[in-house]
């Protein structure tokens, strides 16, 4: 991955750490907060195996590769299963999700996971907000062009499925990439592709039973035609 994050989302970032007060703080930490509260049935009375996000160096063994928490997945991972809830479950009841940053070895994600760890502590108290303030980048003086056209990114998924009565759990990975900033130039695209998605593309929605109303997630909203259209605008998948 190499770009430059948008100083507005760095800012935002800090503002929400900024202003959640201890049970807004508590409430969020919980990683089915945003699943709705009429998600559970008797027939799925578990919410999932996921706990609380917690800060630790990760190896993932089918990669074979370090990983430390992303910045961004206390966010993905609870829209991710909030999807599952609203779309009943159907990605399964012991659905489990959570997303990593790669590191090249395990000294690199030890001092990552340090430094993640005094950031997290710095914005948690504030006191120092004024000062940490001061030290952000201003709103709106995000990266030149030739910055937001310059970069590049690339995720890998790793999905296990569940072991059944003879048959061994498989292992499929879903390769994304894209020649654009990760940070700024292309989450801007997607916006933008959703946005026409919605407005451009509503009979093929209505055609592809998806939901049509309601606080959604891209998935349960746009789910495959928002994938086939950012295909168009240029990243990747490769599905192995």
């Amino acid at each position: 991955m190499a770009g430059k994050s948008g100083q507005g989302t760095i800012a935002s970032l800090a503002a929400a750490y900024f202003m959640e007060n201890s049970p807004e703080r508590r409430q969020s930490s919980d990683p089915y907060c945003l699943d709705p509260p009429d998600s559970q049935s008797v027939f799925f009375p578990l919410r999932g195996p996921d706990g609380r996000d917690l800060l630790r160096i990760h190896f993932n063994k089918a990669l074979k590769k370090w990983s430390i928490p992303s910045i961004m997945a206390p966010v993905n991972t609870r829209v991710v299963r909030r999807s599952n809830a609203l779309l009943h479950h159907s990605y399964g009841s012991d659905f489990s999700y959570e997303e990593f940053a790669e590191v090249p070895n395990v000294f690199v994600a030890g001092i990552a996971l340090v430094m993640l760890t005094l950031s997290c502590a710095l914005f948690l108290c504030k006191p120092l907000y004024p000062i940490i303030n001061r030290l952000l980048p201003y709103l709106g003086s995000d990266p030149e062009k030739i910055i937001q056209g310059g970069g590049h990114w690339n995720s890998t998924m790793v999905g296990e499925t569940e072991e059944q009565a003879g048959h061994k759990s498989q292992l499929v990975l879903l390769k994304m990439k894209s020649k654009r900033d990760p940070g700024f130039w292309e989450t801007s695209r997607l916006l933008l592709e959703s946005a026409l998605c919605l407005a451009l593309q509503e009979d093929e929605l209505k055609a592809s039973g998806l939901k049509q109303g309601g606080v959604l997630t891209p998935a349960t909203a746009m789910g495959m035609v928002l994938v086939r259209r950012i295909q168009k605008a240029g990243v990747s998948f490769d599905l192995q």
